[in-house]
């Protein structure tokens, strides 16, 4: 594991992941279950963190205990294998993320996530986050997207944007949030098992086939 180059903190490197990652676990006795939900929780953690790269880009992304952090690892202990497709995060000021996608394989298909801090309640700008979204879906080639926020805003002048629930979920619990998502990701599955139709939702915005971008 190589340390960053360029991310200390006070001056000093902080060795976090690789203390996890060169980390070797002890035999356990009378476990009679190797899969279990601590030794599952610790396997994202660390799938992650590599993936981050560094200490400060795994803080950006939530880590230990941020809403971001919290959220991906209760929908991955969900599914049944890690994602096969992670965008890297971008972020606006202060550390807002403003997009970050993921590519799940559940029961043979393709399923998306796209997060973000936040939703703007204006009919332009809805407009346009759904197009992006419709394409990300075609590219990806996914049969289900969960566009997932922690919160809405809504304009300063003139009314919001109509709230689509069939297609919008706004949850500030990043629990509640990924238990929400996968229960819309298995349904979208469920409602349409022969052709490709995206359900989109928000809460409080080896690779798929079109997909080559990764963290």
């Amino acid at each position: 594991m190589r340390r960053s180059g360029n991310h200390v903190l006070r001056g000093v490197y902080v060795p976090a992941l690789h203390h996890l990652l060169a980390y070797k676990e002890p035999p356990e006795r009378n476990d009679p279950n190797p899969n279990q939900p601590e030794r599952l929780r610790r396997g994202i953690a660390a799938l992650f963190l590599l993936k981050a790269g560094d200490y400060l880009s795994a803080v950006e992304r939530g880590y230990p205990d941020g809403f971001w952090w919290r959220f991906v690892m209760r929908i991955c202990e969900m599914f049944t294998d890690p994602p096969t497709y992670m965008s890297r995060p971008k972020f606006a000021d202060w550390g807002v993320l403003v997009g970050w996608e993921m590519v799940f394989k559940e029961n043979g298909r393709n399923v998306a996530l796209y997060l973000r801090n936040n939703v703007f309640m204006e009919a332009n700008w809805l407009s346009g986050e759904v197009e992006y979204l419709d394409r990300f879906v075609e590219r990806a080639e996914v049969d289900g997207m969960v566009l997932v926020a922690r919160e809405m805003t809504n304009p300063a002048n003139g009314p919001a944007a109509e709230f689509f629930s069939e297609r919008f979920l706004v949850e500030a619990d990043p629990i509640v949030a990924a238990e929400k998502a996968y229960e819309m990701l298995n349904q979208s599955i469920v409602d349409q098992p022969q052709q490709k139709v995206p359900t989109i939702s928000l809460t409080t915005h080896s690779n798929p086939p079109a997909l080559s971008r990764s963290v």
